[in-house]
């Protein structure tokens, strides 16, 4: 959490002057890059510290997200449901992506 108020602020910079599509290719790739160094916990942990570090990066590109995309895409009267529906997606995306390879 302390990494995702230290980029904030760049991260809507970043995605108010390249475009809501290039702030969540950058917030999934720093994800993604984040994740790949956590497997080599193995060899050493530091790169666990790394990956975790990278990967909150990658956070605040796709937490904000939800109402850039209501704010481009929707008027203003339908913007909160949009927002609502964007945010609650997320946690529901991930929560089909842990148990979908049990089945």
């Amino acid at each position: 959490m302390a990494i995702y108020i230290v980029i904030n602020f760049p991260a809507n910079y970043a995605m108010d002057k390249l475009g809501l599509k290039y702030g969540i290719l950058i917030g999934a790739s720093l994800t993604t890059f984040g994740m790949c160094l956590k497997v080599l916990v193995n060899v050493s942990f530091y790169y666990v510290m790394v990956g975790q570090l990278i990967a909150a990066a990658g956070q605040p590109f796709l937490g904000c997200a939800p109402g850039k995309l209501a704010n481009q895409w929707f008027g203003p009267n339908q913007r909160v449901i949009a927002t609502t529906i964007a945010t609650a997606a997320q946690p529901l995306g991930a929560a089909i992506g842990v148990t979908l390879p049990l089945l």
